[in-house]
């Protein structure tokens, strides 16, 4: 396994690994039926801090505190392209629905949209501090940024506006999925030991998800749009009804806070 802490995990599209990042310098790829460790990507000269899948699996991005992003390919380890820009840690990183871009958040106040073909940085989205999440919705209009000043932040990939700015959101380190699937409402933590349903548009909060007992490090949106899934400093994770807002089951047993929680792809096994 790893020799260090695990920063985040992330399932393959179709539903059978698990990649993870550790401070330990790696990425790891497990089968989830038998948990073996089947590939290791090695490559950063410091921490991985974030993985992800590309949407047909054949490639995984991993961030870097050597403020590089990586791009891997699956089968054969190689690492096909370096990205490098940023003035500081690549905090976390996500691939475009498409699969044709990959989107970087870092400790440089900077979240950077690069073309896989070219490794051009397309667009750059300036914060206010330090970015430590970034995502992008289903249908890759829209780009989500969370920041350390506990900001969230919603942004037009085309024209690289400003769309809307929630305040208070909390230190959200993890978020498979924040946008829900039109694209429409978008979810963050809260300083308030909540997590909260945003309408982008109108800036409304349209639902909160209120159990944990401490604070909320992890929000995800199931890809059906169904359920939520939060991961706390309280050490569980729970799932919550979409649309009443009711926690349905608590997941405890974890040693130390979850900072990282996440569906599987027919949302019948969340990961935290």
């Amino acid at each position: 396994g790893h020799r260090g802490n695990v920063f985040s995990a992330a399932f393959s599209p179709d539903g059978t690994m698990v990649l993870t990042a550790s401070d330990d310098g790696s990425a790891k790829l497990w089968l989830i039926e038998t948990g073996e460790c089947i590939r290791t990507f090695h490559g950063h000269t410091d921490e991985v801090s974030s993985a992800a899948f590309s949407p047909d699996g054949a490639c995984a991005v991993t961030g870097s505190r050597d403020r590089t992003a990586k791009v891997w390919s699956v089968s054969t380890l190689e690492c096909r392209l370096t990205f490098k820009g940023h003035g500081a840690m690549v905090n976390s990183v996500a691939f475009s629905p498409e699969g044709l871009r990959v989107l970087t958040g870092a400790g440089d106040n900077a979240a950077r949209l690069w073309v896989l073909e070219s490794g051009e940085c397309l667009r750059e989205f300036m914060c206010r501090s330090e970015v430590v999440l970034v995502a992008l919705s289903p249908g890759g209009a829209r780009a989500f940024t969370a920041a350390m000043d506990r900001t969230a932040t919603v942004w037009c990939v085309e024209s690289g506006e400003r769309l809307r700015t929630f305040e208070g959101c909390g230190m959200m380190m993890s978020s498979q999925q924040p946008f829900t699937p039109d694209g429409a409402l978008v979810l963050t933590a809260s300083d308030e030991r909540v997590a909260n349903l945003w309408n982008i548009d109108s800036g409304d909060c349209v639902r909160t998800f209120d159990d944990h007992s401490g604070l909320v490090f992890s929000a995800a949106i199931s890809p059906d749009g169904t359920h939520i899934l939060t991961g706390s400093i309280d050490r569980t994770a729970k799932l919550w009804s979409m649309e009443s807002g009711q926690c349905l089951l608590t997941f405890a047993g974890h040693s130390d806070y979850v900072c990282s929680a996440a569906f599987s792809p027919d949302v019948a096994l969340p990961f935290g």
